[in-house]
């Protein structure tokens, strides 16, 4: 049985500052070649120290180790936008939190789009009203 994924939206797009403008930013990325960039993989490598990424042996996904619903790939990429699945069973705070800071220390942002949180370069999440916490 598929579990549900949990998906995050890793983004390279500075100007980008909160759900709306993520939003805006999706919709523009979507469709293109993906555009694997030198902090997209600086992301991979830093999570992945981690958070292993066993998707390739994790075929049942029935590892928990394996955090990863689809592994990191650039094919799961649209332009500057990373989609990152994990399973939904495996995913809490902490996991999001550190998939966020992984993205910021390389330079990217980490939004979740069905919650509509935009984890922000500077280290505030900010929410759809636009109130902006310390990550």
């Amino acid at each position: 049985v598929k579990q549900m994924a949990f998906q995050l939206r890793i983004i390279d797009a500075p100007n980008v500052t909160n759900p709306k403008s993520a939003d805006a930013f999706l919709d523009q990325e979507r469709g293109k070649p993906p555009a694997w960039t030198s902090k997209f993989a600086a992301f991979k490598e830093a999570i992945t120290q981690s958070y292993p990424d066993l998707s390739e042996e994790d075929e049942d996904g029935d590892n928990d180790e394996n955090v990863w619903e689809e592994g990191l790939s650039e094919q799961t990429s649209s332009g500057g936008v990373k989609s990152v699945a994990l399973k939904e069973e495996l995913t809490d705070e902490a996991l999001v939190v550190a998939i966020a800071r992984a993205a910021i220390q390389a330079g990217l942002q980490c939004y979740d789009d069905e919650g509509q949180v935009l984890y922000r370069a500077d280290g505030k999440v900010v929410n759809t009203q636009g109130r902006a916490t310390a990550l």
